[in-house]
């Protein structure tokens, strides 16, 4: 069983790393404050793949060690066994690429929201795995307990091979259904993913091929939508940035991800009001999330909203910390994300 606050212990909330990335107050203390989260993110990403019974021993065994085992392929270990979304692997691999190259720019607080954003999502994720750790030993618990099965009939001898030859033929129809299945998955996956490699590389030319791609293989799917708009508002094509969100709200109108995500192209356009709308809504979806909160008051705050120190109140405390030392002036659109 998967404990999950042994996991997340280096990203506690109290923890040393985690206060720095919340209390910095100078570029050089906020970029150790990023390596440090960096750090932490992986250290329970270690973690994760240490506690997991399921994995191969060896990547058990070398879980810790960052010299036999590099961060990339803990990452994919982890993907391979689906302990983490595709959008939390993009994420921290993204992370890390801004902490490396934090020296050739100095870090601003954008990139402590984004630092946050993942340790965020993390959190989530593993306390998730851990619930459905829980259920599954329940549900194994009353599963091997049945009392009240109906009985199955045992076909006689004369039936024995005609019953077979049956189940035989239902078993390969349904074996090849499966691998038609696995397929057609496997390939919007694989688009996808690496939508999400090149995305958090910085390539986004070739993370919208991807996405696109990933969009033709399945229209109904709102992730690579989401992963879309990002790429066309970072481009500057807010056109098309603006259809791809309205149609993943259209698929998960309660995805907390696409609300954010279509409050930022509305901050980009100056539309700040119709920001606070869709912040507000992903803060009502996932009121623990910092991310929404930040974006929330920000948008207040350019959109001259009266409540906006009164949001700002009830945000949790690691965005109150960081909202608190802004000033009255309000911040760039670079500093939003």
């Amino acid at each position: 069983m998967i404990e999950a606050d042994r996991i997340l212990e280096p990203v506690a909330p109290d923890a040393p790393t985690m206060r720095a990335l919340r209390e910095y107050g100078s570029a050089p203390a906020l970029a150790d404050a990023l390596r440090g989260a960096s750090d932490a993110v992986e250290q329970s990403l270690r973690l994760l793949l240490r506690a997991d019974q399921a994995a191969d021993e060896q990547d058990r065994m070398r879980a810790m060690s960052p010299t036999e085992l590099p961060f990339s392929d803990l990452i994919e270990r982890l993907r391979a066994r689906d302990r983490i979304s595709i959008e939390l692997a993009g994420s921290a691999h993204e992370l890390r690429r801004a902490v490396e190259s934090g020296t050739h720019r100095p870090p601003g607080p954008a990139d402590a929201d984004r630092a946050l954003e993942v340790v965020a999502r993390l959190r989530r994720e593993v306390n998730t795995l851990g619930d459905a750790a829980v259920r599954e030993a329940a549900h194994q618990g009353v599963a091997a307990h049945r009392l009240d099965e109906p009985a199955t009939e045992v076909p006689g001898p004369e039936r024995a091979d005609e019953y077979r030859l049956r189940m035989a033929g239902v078993a390969t129809t349904l074996v090849a259904l499966a691998v038609a299945v696995f397929l057609v998955l496997r390939g919007h996956d694989d688009a996808l993913e690496e939508g999400v490699e090149a995305f958090a590389a910085g390539d986004l030319t070739e993370a919208a091929a991807h996405f696109r791609e990933a969009v033709a293989d399945d229209p109904d799917e709102a992730t690579p939508r989401l992963y879309l708009g990002r790429v066309y508002r970072r481009l500057g094509r807010h056109a098309e940035a603006g259809d791809q969100l309205e149609r993943a709200i259209r698929i998960a109108s309660q995805d907390a991800d696409i609300r954010r995500e279509m409050g930022y192209l509305f901050l980009d356009l100056e539309a700040h009001a119709a920001a606070v709308r869709q912040f507000e809504q992903a803060v009502e979806l996932e009121p623990a999330e910092e991310a929404g909160w930040i974006g929330l008051v920000r948008a207040m705050r350019l959109a001259g909203d009266a409540r906006a120190e009164a949001m700002l109140a009830r945000a949790p405390a690691a965005a109150q910390a960081l909202l608190s030392r802004e000033t009255t002036r309000a911040p760039t659109l670079d500093t939003i994300e």
